[in-house]
């Protein structure tokens, strides 16, 4: 009876690991069939006693502050005109979370849109 289980045992183990390394063709790799494109945005006043914002977006190649099609950075009244402008260029919100950027808090905007 031993025997049988430890058979048993054995065959179920070789069975799993050569059943684990099989990759189906049809699965979508990583750099394949993206369907997604993600950033994050946080904010920042223009200047001292201005009440105009840059938006600082990171596209997942770095942040870098949001610019127009000439490369000028675009001056937003507040936070919500940058979410806004982002929305009409097929961007949607996803989550917001808090985290500390030296020495202060500030608000971090994930969003994504189709790339189809």
């Amino acid at each position: 009876m031993k025997n049988l289980s430890l058979v048993f045992a054995l065959s179920t183990l070789v069975y799993t690991g050569s059943y684990a390394q099989a990759v189906p063709a049809s699965l979508p790799t990583t750099t394949t069939q993206r369907t997604e494109a993600y950033c994050e945005i946080r904010f920042f006043v223009k200047a001292l006693f201005s009440t105009k914002v840059h938006a600082h977006v990171d596209f997942g190649n770095g942040e870098e502050v949001l610019k127009d099609a000439q490369g000028n950075n675009i001056d937003f009244v507040s936070p919500m005109a940058a979410l806004n402008y982002m929305n009409s260029k097929g961007w949607k919100l996803v989550d917001t979370y808090p985290r500390v950027h030296e020495g202060s808090s500030c608000t971090y905007y994930v969003m994504k849109r189709s790339l189809q």
